[in-house]
């Protein structure tokens, strides 16, 4: 055992001088000192969560105590320096010390108030400056075994979690990136995040840097640990139909050096997916076409495999990640009976069978560098291949319609962003590179080969300047240089401004408001922009457009945030619009319908709503109400307009190792940009969670009682009329149970990061 864990510690501490030389040298540089200690109540007891803020006049510097007690904050080196604790439910207290030196302090905290010097505690979020802090309790840590799971546990009210879907948004739908530790992660990654590792997590609005590009941010920031790891496996079962996740998962950690390992499978078998379809063809003659899917077996499968190697020095990060996926759909079977208007045609019964599958490698490298105390450099670069196969077979008549489609697809994302900080300002350059590149032969009833590429290049030069305490505004003078190619098509380059402004202005010791205004571009997905010709049916042509042009984007919100004892609010007006959009188009030729796309009219969005939280019986109970106002507008061909009221309700209910969730969101109808309106029902839900010494169970349900559900589909686009109401497991009720089993080696808690992404990218035209 210990020559195993002796070749083990040469081998991290090899990669450590193989992959990141430069961490000895910060490590060397001066500059830094720390205050540490550990933080107790008058009874002895360690403090668990307690907030420490260290001011050394022009900066401040925070971090929480650990689980025991442990606290540690690194600040820039100066002649005295104040430090102050706070913690729900007791008194702050301060002191002011040398700080040109290390400081060791052990502290003891009274209960009684509650209140910060400059910054009000009065609520497990505490808002400091531009972002707000939320810091989980032991009982929303303990209800919860996923990094999404807990962010719906903290209730934060500008963000609208699904605990039993995991799916993620912002409550006024501005746009938003999720982030570990200020590296940009994606659902998949958060998810698998166990929140005991999890120190706190911050909102930013407005942020910058490498992630001046979204409105918000939510950044998880972990526990550092030096030594030891973990082992957790999870499983994730439905019980009214055939689906489940498995994974398992292991981390150590030695010194500055961490290394993950994960593998995952995962099945989703579907034997009620279908449709109820309405459709009218004004063809000559004109006809209607009923059809409705009397038999479905779908099936799916996935196997992933990742290794994820991270090295910190003090001034800086690198992390390596190879993650591997397989993806196939080996069955997705569907019979329709159908039934024509007129007798245009007999009724028959209809076959679709679609064979898919996808072998995806990636490679992901992220390096933080900290040069000095007022400069720092973050680069990240991502490349995904993916080979895409699918193959569709389509029987309506005697004569059957054949799709085979080989692909190779390839994404490089790549971004480097500096950060310069002066005075009161912040100058930050953001360069960002985003290539794909799609080579597919179409074989089967129609026969082409597609090469398709684009190519986006951004710069975002941002400027931000601090009026006083109070006032922060950020001005960005970015553009994007786009340019596409569509097999031997003239390639096509423009050059877009993306301007940008951001406000928030703090009005008091816990309340601020917001406000972005910004321009950018959407361009067609590779799908779209292409020549292929794919038949539907024998009346039908999808078809693909190389000419579409790109879109001009316009959004932007306004804010009004506040936060008492136990009441948090967040009143929002959001807007995002599309000028030239590129949408579908249906239109007739050679007495068949040719279902493609078009760059024609505008969209605008306008959204104004309200969110509350409230911390009820003893901060036991967690309620979050929304009400909020929906207006869409369509102009151009297809001009529309929608008024929509929306109302939702989310509650976390606590009693020691026993927690309750529930959500309630009434029925929504939209308008979208394609442009096509939809109608889904009421969606609610309830979960139950036991967790106790590394077990976690929770089991759950939505739309219990809503045996079929369905989401309703419809557009009148003139020659061609749709009426449809999709179906499938996941729209009816679900029911659940989540499984887990988490223990430690060599340590009390630790860290990790974690990406488990199933998607991929592909440029296939799907009919």
């Amino acid at each position: 055992m210990k020559s195993t864990t002796l070749k083990d510690t040469m081998l991290l501490v090899l990669c450590t001088f193989a992959l990141l030389p430069t961490a000895n040298v910060y490590a060397q540089q001066q500059g830094k000192a720390k205050v540490s200690g550990i933080i107790s109540d008058t009874k002895g007891k360690t403090l668990s969560g307690v907030s420490i803020l260290v001011k050394t006049g022009s900066e401040t510097f925070g971090n929480v105590s650990n689980e025991d007690g442990v606290y540690e904050v690194t600040f820039t080196k100066v002649d005295t320096v104040s430090v102050t604790f706070s913690h729900v439910g007791y008194n702050s207290f301060s002191f002011v010390a040398g700080g040109t030196k290390d400081i060791k302090r052990n502290v003891t905290l009274a209960r009684n108030g509650i209140m910060l010097s400059g910054v009000t505690v009065e609520a497990p979020s505490v808002i400091i400056g531009d972002h707000v802090t939320y810091i989980p309790t032991k009982q929303q840590v303990n209800g919860a075994n996923s990094g999404i799971g807990l962010l719906f546990n903290l209730m934060i009210p500008q963000i609208d979690v699904n605990p039993v879907t995991g799916e993620i948004k912002t409550s006024d739908n501005s746009s938003f990136a999720l982030s570990i530790d200020g590296r940009q992660a994606s659902v998949q990654e958060i998810n698998r995040l166990r929140p005991k590792d999890v120190e706190r997590v911050e909102l930013h609005e407005n942020p910058q840097g490498m992630f001046a590009t979204v409105d918000k941010v939510v950044n998880y920031v972990t526990k550092k640990y030096e030594s030891g790891g973990y082992v957790d496996v999870r499983t994730n079962t439905h019980l009214l139909y055939p689906n489940g996740e498995y994974t398992a998962q292991a981390s150590f950690d030695r010194k500055n050096v961490n290394l993950l390992a994960i593998i995952g499978t995962g099945f989703d078998n579907d034997n009620l997916s279908g449709s109820r379809t309405t459709e009218l063809f004004n063809l000559n003659p004109a006809f209607t076409k009923y059809s409705y899917t009397n038999a479905s077996d779908v099936k799916k499968r996935f196997d992933v495999g990742l290794l994820q190697l991270s090295v910190r020095g003090k001034r800086s990060m690198f992390m390596a990640q190879g993650l591997i996926r397989w993806n196939e759909t080996p069955k997705n079977l569907t019979g329709m009976q159908v039934e024509y208007s007129n007798n245009v045609h007999p009724m028959t019964n209809a076959l679709n069978n679609v064979y898919s599958k996808n072998l995806s490698p990636s490679i992901n490298l992220y390096h933080q560098i900290q040069i000095n105390n007022k400069q720092q450099i973050v680069w990240n670069a991502k490349y995904d291949y993916a080979r895409n196969s699918y193959r569709r077979n389509y029987i309506e008549t005697t004569t059957p319609i054949t799709s085979d489609v080989t692909e190779n697809y390839n994404t490089l994302n790549a971004t480097i962003n500096y950060n310069l900080a002066f005075n009161n300002n912040q100058l930050s350059l953001l360069l960002w590179n985003v290539y794909n590149a799609s080579n597919a032969d179409y074989r089967g009833t129609v026969q082409s080969n597609q090469d398709l590429s684009t190519y986006d290049l951004l710069f975002y030069p941002t400027y931000t300047h601090k009026f006083g305490k109070a006032l922060t505004v950020s001005l960005q003078l970015g553009f994007d240089l786009n340019t596409y190619k569509v097999n031997e098509e003239k390639r096509v380059t423009k050059i877009w401004p993306r301007p940008r402004i951001n406000a928030n202005m703090m009005l008091g010791k816990s309340s601020y408001t917001t406000f972005m205004w910004g321009l950018g571009t959407v361009t067609p997905q590779l799908s779209m922009l292409n020549s292929a010709e794919q038949y539907v049916s024998e009346y039908m042509i999808m078809r693909g457009n190389p000419n579409l042009g790109t879109g001009k984007v316009m959004n932007g919100y306004m804010s009004y945030n506040k936060g008492w004892k136990n009441v948090n609010l967040s009143a929002y007006l959001y807007y995002n619009g599309v000028l030239d959009i590129g949408n579908n188009y249906y239109l007739t030729e050679n007495n068949k319908i040719i279902q493609t796309f078009m760059t024609n009219g505008n969209y605008h969005h306008y959204q104004l709503g309200i969110n509350c939280m409230f911390n009820l019986l003893k901060r036991n109970l967690h309620l979050k109400l929304t009400a909020a106002f929906d207006n869409f507008n369509q102009t151009g061909i297809y001009h529309e307009n929608l008024h929509e009221p929306v109302f939702t309700a989310d509650l976390y209910y606590n009693i020691g190792k026993f927690s309750l969730a529930a959500y309630y969101k009434t029925p929504r109808k939209r308008l979208h940009d394609t442009p096509i309106y939809d109608k889904e029902k009421c969606n609610y839900g309830l979960t139950a969670s036991w967790g106790h010494r590394g077990w976690f169970v929770q089991v759950g349900c939505q739309r219990i009682f809503d045996n079929h559900g369905y989401g309703r589909s419809y557009y009148d686009y003139g020659c061609y009329k749709l009426n449809q109401a999709i179906f499938n497991n996941n729209t009816g009720h679900i029911a659940y149970i989540n499984l887990s089993y988490s223990f430690d080696f060599g340590r009390k808690v630790e860290r990790q990061n974690i990406n488990l992404n199933q998607g991929n990218g592909s440029g296939i035209l799907h009919p």
